[in-house]
């Protein structure tokens, strides 16, 4: 557990973002290549974050495929 004030670091590929990633990932998943994924957009992310009790201190959205969600947040 984080103690409040402490800071969270996470760079996160959003593959939600892309379609294409769905099946290719669940493909990968059932021949035993991949584990299991979330798919999740950028927003809901920051929402997760945001609901678990931190503040946004800095992010970043950096382009790609997928796109990459950078953020530090500090514990409430």
């Amino acid at each position: 557990m984080l103690e409040p004030g402490g800071l969270f670091i996470s760079k996160t590929a959003c593959l939600g973002e892309q379609w294409f990633f769905r099946p290719l990932v669940g493909l990968m998943t059932l021949v035993g290549k991949a584990p299991h994924v979330l798919h999740q957009r950028q927003s809901a992310l920051r929402a997760a974050i945001l609901g678990a009790g931190f503040e946004v201190v800095e992010e970043l959205s950096q382009p790609g495929t997928p796109p990459r969600l950078y953020m530090v947040a500090r514990r409430l």
